[in-house]
C-alpha cells in the first residue's frame, strides 16, 4: 500500500476470516438493486475483493480511481462497495467520500465534487472508474475503537 496516498490499516480476504463470506453474501443479496440503479447485469459481475480498513485520526485517502488500466483483478473492477460502521457515540470528524465528477469514457476528473457524510451502517455502491477520496479523519481518540471501519470491495466482470 502507497502510504503517500492511503494510510489505513488494513486487513484483507483470508484475514478475514468467516466475516468475508457472510458479509459477500449479504453483497449479493444487494445485487437486484445493483443492477437497477447502474443499469448493468449484476448477474455477469463477481464479488472477488474485500478487506477491512480502520481510519484514525490524519488519516485519509488521496484522490484516487478503484479500477487500473492494468489486466486481470484491478482492471476487471466494476463496482466498488463500502460498508461504513464505527463505536456510537462517533468519536471523529471526518472520513468522508468525496466522489468526483468523472468522464468515464475519457477517465479524466472533474473539477466538481459529490461530498458523502458518512453514517454508522451504511452501505454504497458506486462505478470504481470513478475518481474518489476520503476526507482526513479529526478525532481525539487515540484508541483503536474510536477510528472509523470499512468493509469494502469490488464486483468484477466475470471474464
Amino acid at each position: 500500500m502507497d502510504k503517500g496516498v492511503r494510510d489505513s490499516e488494513c486487513l484483507y480476504g483470508k484475514s478475514l476470516g468467516g466475516i468475508k463470506e457472510v458479509f459477500l453474501e449479504k453483497i449479493c443479496d444487494s445485487y437486484e438493486s445493483v443492477e437497477n440503479f447502474f443499469g448493468s447485469k449484476a448477474s455477469s459481475l463477481s464479488p472477488k475483493e474485500i478487506e477491512l480498513n480502520v481510519y484514525h485520526k490524519g488519516v485519509g485517502f488521496k484522490r484516487h480511481t478503484d479500477k487500473g488500466k492494468a489486466e486481470g483483478d484491478i482492471g476487471s473492477r466494476e463496482i466498488t462497495y463500502l460498508y461504513y460502521f464505527y463505536n456510537e457515540p462517533k468519536a471523529f470528524e471526518g472520513g468522508d467520500l468525496v466522489l468526483f465528477d468523472t468522464n468515464r469514457k475519457t477517465g479524466a476528473c472533474g473539477d466538481e465534487f459529490t461530498r458523502i457524510a458518512i453514517k454508522n451502517n451504511m452501505l454504497l455502491f458506486f462505478p470504481s472508474d470513478c475518481w474518489n477520496q476520503v476526507t482526513q479523519l479529526k478525532s481525539e481518540g487515540a484508541d483503536f475503537y474510536s477510528g472509523r471501519f470499512t468493509l469494502n470491495g469490488w464486483m468484477h466482470s466475470k471474464p
